[in-house]
C-alpha cells in the first residue's frame, strides 16, 4: 500500500473516533442498519451482535494542486540529478532483452565548470540561429514529430514569455547541427552540440521549476532524446523520454479526443468537457496542434527506445485504467488543423488496435470505427510503432494457462486485423515522383522531398516485423499443451507468410540504398537514414538464419533432403548476405550497430 492510499485506510489503531467526535467511515452493516458505528474494526455494533465487519474502500481522492507542484518538483530533481550524472557518470551498459548482446551507451564527455562559465558566455547570433532552425524544421519528421515552421518562426520576435521556449528553440538548433552538411555550412564559430545539448537541459530545468511552456518543455524532450539515441547513449535517452511520459500524462496530453476538438471549434453547440491535467483545455487550434503533435512524437520515440533498448515503454495501450487511456486523435498534417475535421480524423489507438465499440463474446462480430491513413507521416510511423510493441509484447512470453493461450490466441486474431487494415491504407508506390504527385502529407518536405520516402521505407519496415512477431507469438501458442492450437488453425501466420514478409523488409533495405545513390538524391546516408531500421533489419536477418537452421534440422532428422529444400537454404543464405550487408551499411553512419553485427555473427556461428 503507498502512502498516499494509506492515508485513507482504516485501521482499529487510528480509525476509532474520540469522545464527541463523528466517525469518518461506518462499516457496510452499520450503514445498511443505519446505527451508530464507532469506525473501528471490527466496530462495536458488529462484535454484540456477532457479525461480520467489513468497510467499503475509499476511491483515493484527485490530486490537489498543491501535489500536482509537489509532483513537478519531484520531477525536476530526477531531471536535475540525470543532468549530473551525464556529466559525472560512466559510461553504462544495457543489455537487449531479446539477446545477450550489450548495447553501451557511448562515453559521455565530461563537461567541466570552466567549460560551463565559458559556454554560458556564447550569444547565438540571429543568423547562426536562424539557419539552425532552418535545418531543423526541414528535417523535424525525422525526430517523430511535426511542427508547423510559421509561429516559431514569427514568434522569435515576440516578448520573452510569448515566444518559443529556450528550451525548445535550443533543441532545435541540436537537431540543426545534426544535418547540417555541405549544402548548409556552419559559420566556424558554431559551437559544439554538447553545448546546446548543455543548454537544453538548462532551460528545460528552468521550464519544469516555472511550470512556463510545458508544452515546449515537452518538444524539446522529444528533440533530446532522439538526438541522445541517436548517438548511442540509450540509457540517457530513455530515462529522458519515460519522464516527460509521465509527465505528458499528468498534462492530459494523452487524451485530447474529440469532445475537446469540438468544444474548441464551437464551444457555444458542445458541452465542455472535463479538464484533464493540469494544462486545462487548448485556447487555439495553434496550442490544439502543439499539444496534439508533441504527445504523438513523445509515443514515437517512447516506442522507438522500446525496440532499441528492450526496456518497457512507459505508454500502454491495453491499459484497463480509464484514466491512463489514449484518446488523443490521430496528428494531421501541419496548418489544417482549423478544420474540416472528418469523422476518421477522431480516431485513436482503440480503433487502429481493433478495440470493439461493441462488446461481443464471438470475434466475428467485433466492429470498429475506419481508420483512415493519418494525415501526416509521423502518423504512420507512430501507428506501426504502436502496433510492433503491441506484436513485441505477445511474443515475449508462452502462456502457463488455458486462460492465458486462449487470451494470446484472441490478441493475435485482433493483432492480425489492426495490421492487414493498416498495411492496406499504405501508399504501394513510394517513389520519388509518386510522393511528389500525391503531395501532402507524403511529400511533406517541398524543399527535401525523398524524406517522405525514407520515413515510409521504415513504416512498411515496421508493419512487416509486427507480422514476424505475429508468427513468433503463434509458435507460442501452437507449442502450449502439446500442441492443442495451431499455426494454420484461423491465424493464417504459417512459415510461408513469416519469409514473405522477412523478404519484403530486404528489398525494402536494397532500395533505400538504391535510392541514395541515385544522382538526384538529395539526401546523404545520415540525411536518409534512421537508426531505429538497423534494429528493424536485425530483425530480420534473425528470421533467416534462423529459416536456416530449421531446414537443416530437418535435413538431419529424416536423413536426407530435396531439391526444393537445398535451393531454399540457398536462397536464404543469399538473403542473409544481402541483409546483413544492409545492416553493415548502416553501421558506418551509426557505430552502435556493431554490436548488433556481432550478435548476428555469434548466431550464425552457433547454427549456421
Amino acid at each position: 500500500m503507498s502512502q498516499e492510499d494509506s492515508q485513507y485506510a482504516t485501521s482499529s489503531s487510528d480509525a476509532t473516533p474520540g469522545k464527541g467526535q463523528r466517525s469518518r467511515l461506518a462499516c457496510l452493516r452499520c450503514r445498511m442498519k443505519k446505527t451508530k458505528c464507532d469506525g473501528a474494526t471490527p466496530c462495536n455494533q458488529c462484535i454484540k451482535t456477532l457479525q461480520d465487519c467489513s468497510y467499503e474502500e475509499r476511491r483515493k481522492p484527485e490530486l490537489s494542486e498543491r501535489a500536482l507542484s509537489e509532483k513537478l518538483a519531484l520531477l525536476q530533481q530526477k531531471y536535475e540529478s540525470l543532468a549530473s550524472a551525464s556529466i559525472t557518470g560512466t559510461p553504462s551498459r544495457i543489455r537487449d532483452s531479446k539477446s545477450s548482446s550489450p548495447v553501451p551507451s557511448s562515453v559521455i564527455p565530461e563537461v567541466t565548470e570552466s567549460t560551463k562559465q565559458v559556454w554560458n558566455q556564447i550569444v547565438i547570433s540571429d543568423e547562426l540561429r536562424n539557419v539552425l532552425l532552418r535545418i531543423a524544421l526541414t528535417y523535424l519528421p525525422r525526430c517523430g514529430f511535426n511542427m508547423d515552421p510559421e509561429p516559431i518562426l514569427n514568434g522569435l520576435s515576440l516578448p520573452e514569455h510569448q515566444r518559443p521556449h529556450p528550451a525548445m528553440i535550443n533543441a532545435l538548433m541540436l537537431v540543426g547541427t545534426y544535418y547540417a552538411h555541405h549544402s548548409d555550412p556552419l559559420p566556424p564559430d558554431c559551437p559544439p552540440p554538447e553545448y546546446f545539448v548543455y543548454q537544453v537541459r538548462s532551460a528545460m530545468s528552468n521550464a519544469l521549476s516555472d511550470v512556463d511552456r510545458i508544452t515546449h518543455f515537452i518538444a524539446a524532450s522529444i528533440m533530446l532524446s532522439w538526438w541522445l539515441m541517436q548517438h548511442g547513449r540509450f540509457l540517457e535517452g530513455q530515462y529522458e523520454i519515460s519522464s516527460t511520459a509521465r509527465l505528458a500524462i499528468d498534462c492530459g496530453l494523452h487524451q485530447t479526443d474529440e469532445k475537446v476538438i469540438r468544444y474548441l471549434l464551437d464551444p457555444n453547440s458542445n458541452p465542455v468537457p472535463a479538464q484533464a491535467g493540469i494544462l486545462g483545455l487548448p485556447t487555439s487550434t495553434a496550442d490544439l496542434e502543439l499539444r496534439i503533435n508533441v504527445f504523438w512524437g513523445i509515443y514515437l520515440m517512447d516506442k522507438n527506445c522500446a525496440v532499441m533498448t528492450g526496456l518497457p515503454a512507459a505508454f500502454d495501450a491495453h491499459t484497463s485504467n480509464p484514466s491512463l487511456r489514449i484518446t488523443t486523435v490521430w496528428p494531421k498534417y501541419p496548418g489544417t488543423y482549423q478544420g474540416p475535421w472528418n469523422t476518421e480524423d477522431f480516431t485513436s489507438v482503440d480503433d487502429l488496435m481493433g478495440f470493439p465499440q461493441v462488446p461481443t463474446p464471438s470475434t466475428a462480430g467485433l466492429q470498429f470505427r475506419r481508420v483512415n491513413m493519418p494525415k501526416s507521416v509521423t502518423g504512420a510511423s507512430a501507428q506501426a510503432m504502436g502496433l510492433l510493441l503491441r506484436g513485441l509484447k505477445l511474443s515475449a512470453a508462452p502462456p502457463r494457462t488455458l486462460e492465458e493461450a486462449n487470451a494470446l490466441r484472441n490478441n493475435l486474431i485482433t493483432l492480425n486485423q489492426a495490421i492487414s487494415r493498416f498495411t492496406a491504407q499504405l501508399p504501394r508506390d513510394v517513389t520519388l515522383p509518386a510522393i511528389k504527385k500525391r503531395g501532402p502529407p507524403y511529400a511533406f518536405s517541398a524543399t527535401v522531398p525523398h524524406l517522405a520516402f525514407f520515413c515510409l521505407a521504415e513504416v512498411r519496415c515496421a508493419a512487416y516485423v509486427v507480422i514476424i512477431k505475429m508468427h513468433q507469438a503463434a509458435q507460442l501458442l501452437e507449442q502450449f499443451e502439446g500442441g492443442v492450437y495451431r499455426l494454420s488453425d484461423g491465424l493464417g501466420m504459417g512459415e510461408e507468410k513469416r519469409m514473405a514478409a522477412a523478404r519484403a523488409v530486404l528489398e525494402i533495405a536494397t532500395n533505400v540504398f538504391e535510392e541514395l545513390s541515385t544522382p538526384d538524391c538529395d539526401l546523404s546516408a545520415k540525411d536518409g537514414l534512421c537508426l531505429i531500421s538497423g534494429y528493424l533489419w536485425t530483425n530480420v536477418a534473425v528470421v533467416f538464419i534462423e529459416h536456416v537452421a530449421k531446414l537443416r534440422r530437418d535435413i538431419a532428422a529424416n536423413g536426407t533432403s530435396s531439391p526444393a529444400v537445398t535451393g531454399e537454404i540457398q536462397r536464404c543464405l543469399s538473403d542473409l548476405a544481402r541483409m546483413l550487408d544492409a545492416i553493415r551499411r548502416m553501421a558506418n553512419v551509426f557505430p552502435v550497430l556493431k554490436l548488433q553485427i556481432e550478435m548476428l555473427d555469434d548466431m550464425m556461428k552457433e547454427v549456421i
